[in-house]
């Protein structure tokens, strides 16, 4: 049930997001400061998508 519930946390994530029972791991290899800032916004999508009671 809890892999149901967290299934659509990976839509519009431009990171490489794994999944595994409840950890959850966002990663993105930091070049430039726009990878950064990409990652900063995947991470602002979590903490959305975790608010809303998704």
């Amino acid at each position: 049930m809890f892999q149901i519930y967290i299934n659509n946390m990976q839509e519009c994530l431009s990171s490489y997001i794994n999944l595994f029972a409840y950890n959850t791991i966002l990663l993105r290899v930091i070049r430039n400061n726009k990878d950064c800032m990409e990652l900063q916004k995947d991470i602002d999508k979590i903490w959305d998508w975790s608010q809303s009671g998704n």
